[in-house]
């Protein structure tokens, strides 16, 4: 399969140029001309693995988008390749300090170009293979599934489609261990992750979610579209093996859990819901999918959203907002001048290029600020405050940046006490 590259470049005859560098390496090039409209070209279903921006553009617009693409969850991770023919100093480290991961002056050297891209694109997919999949499945694992629910989420919160989630339980698998040793187990629990990701769409997201726990994350589905597919795939796993051992085959079945997102649904009550399913499902004798659905009268139970007011940069401020406008929480954005609701947890930023002054944050907090409220405090200048400082002014916790999808929403739930 080629490897999908974004090339923005204003200049036809230089993204004709680039385009063929591309396409000679092996590489799959999608051009745009602005940075207009490229938003979705590196959120879609099958996102580039690198970004080339040619900048022939007003610089601070290149500056300002560069930064935006690294705040933005979803693509932060992405290798960001600037082309230009800006010969200054000045300009290149402003572009390293916006986030940029490599700079290229033109004319490109072609062999250079692919070389250095072929290397980031490489080591992206190692780390990705070493961080986010199960070395046992093959399937996603745990952690990954908890940033990709959030992200997927938004998409759908954005473009008004659907969104599903499967919880699958493989049936009686202690008895499996028990009886015939934990290695029949690993191939069976190997056997079944190879079907689910076979029998699933490619936008669909496979995890291991523990033990003998899967996840699957179905985008642009409904309750009832999800669980007619995971049905399908329990009545293929009823009539084939899972495994064989020693010349034995291994049969299992399933029991699952299913749930649709609905507004007014935190991801954590969501995937709870799927979960539920799971265990109604084994009580009605296993081997079974049920579609679990948030009665109307639940809604009254649902667990009432925290306020959350944020402190930051209107860069960072929006890239805040859109990881956790999912979750159960109410936010606001400070502004000054403006009266605001008494916040329950406040995440106040540090700018990258700014120190941490504690009494500037003491006289905030007194001004603005509940004495019950919760301070998580965010930075990606490790220099900007030490733990001393984080002591003596009362802050409930910090994170140092660069941050990955998920990080700040796991912050938030260990001052709420909600893990």
């Amino acid at each position: 399969m080629e490897t999908s590259v974004l090339l923005i470049e204003p200049d036809p005859t230089a993204a004709q140029e680039i385009t063929e560098i591309l396409q000679e390496g092996g590489f799959l090039p999608v051009t745009r001309q602005s940075f207009e409209a490229v938003h979705d070209s590196v959120t879609d279903e099958m996102p580039p693995k690198a970004i080339l921006i040619g900048t022939d553009n007003v610089k601070e617009s290149v500056l300002s988008f560069i930064s935006e693409l690294k705040a933005d969850p979803s693509t932060q991770w992405i290798p960001l390749f600037i082309l230009s023919r800006t010969n200054e100093d000045s300009f290149r480290i402003d572009c390293f300090n916006a986030g940029a991961d490599e700079f290229f002056l033109k004319p490109i050297h072609p062999k250079e170009l692919l070389a250095r891209l072929r290397g980031w694109v490489n080591r992206i997919g190692n780390f990705e293979e070493s961080a986010f999949r199960d070395p046992l499945t093959k399937a996603y694992n745990r952690r990954y599934f908890d940033l990709h629910i959030l992200l997927e989420l938004q998409k759908a919160q954005k473009n008004d489609y659907p969104i599903s989630v499967a919880f699958i339980d493989a049936d009686k698998f202690k008895s499996i261990n028990d009886n015939y040793g934990h290695h029949v187990g690993d191939l069976v629990l190997q056997g079944l992750s190879k079907i689910l990701r076979e029998k699933t769409r490619t936008s669909d997201l496979v995890a291991r979610y523990g033990g003998e726990e899967f996840v699957i994350l179905f985008p642009k589905a409904s309750g009832d579209q999800a669980a007619n597919r995971i049905q399908t795939i329990l009545e293929y796993v009823r009539e084939n093996p899972v495994a064989e051992y020693e010349g034995q085959l291994r049969h299992i079945t399933f029991s699952c859990g299913v749930a649709e997102w609905k507004p007014g649904l935190s991801v954590t009550e969501w995937v709870k819901l799927a979960d539920d399913g799971v265990y109604e499902a084994k009580g009605q004798g296993r081997n079974r999918v049920i579609l679990s659905n948030l009665q109307t009268s639940e809604h009254d139970h649902l667990e009432e959203k925290k306020k959350v007011l944020i402190v930051a940069g209107k860069g960072m401020s929006k890239s805040i907002v859109c990881e956790i406008d999912s979750l159960a929480y109410e936010i606001q954005e400070w502004q000054q001048g403006i009266e605001e609701v008494p916040p329950e947890i406040c995440i106040y930023v540090i700018p990258p290029t700014k120190g941490f002054d504690a009494g500037e944050y003491e006289q905030f907090r007194m001004k603005h600020l509940p004495k019950e409220c919760k301070t998580l405090l965010l930075t990606e200048n490790h220099k900007a405050l030490d733990s001393f400082q984080i002591m003596a002014t009362g802050i409930d916790g910090y994170l140092r940046g660069p941050y990955l999808p998920g990080d700040i929403e796991l912050g938030l739930r260990r001052l709420t006490n909600l893990n």
